[in-house]
């Protein structure tokens, strides 16, 4: 295992015991590698405090409405959306142009 990638998440699940060379690593299990990268190691954000949080508080975070309203940058986007999806629709009906020989 080269130096840099990830030690603590690999040497947590013990797909890496930290050191290098020949001795045999104890081999983790899928199930803990995906625990581990989604819930044990990951660091959430708390939309309300800003704060980072554990999984359990962005859980009970989803109940509230008015901290999932999309902001003035995803209704401008959707706009856009809108926008784009419009304009390929009217290009799209209209003939090709004449071209002068």
């Amino acid at each position: 295992m080269q130096a840099g990638l990830a030690p603590p998440l690999l040497c947590r699940l013990g797909f890496d015991d930290g050191y290098s060379g020949d001795r045999p690593r104890p081999a983790g299990k899928p199930e803990e590698l995906v625990a581990v990268a989604l819930i044990l190691y990951t660091r959430y954000l708390d939309r309300m405090a800003r704060l980072p949080c554990p999984p359990e508080i962005i859980i009970e975070r989803l109940d509230d409405p008015n901290l999932w309203r999309p902001g003035p940058l995803v209704i401008g986007r959707r706009i856009q959306g809108h926008l784009v999806r419009s304009w390929n629709e009217l290009t799209r009906r209209m003939p090709p142009p004449a071209r002068d020989r």
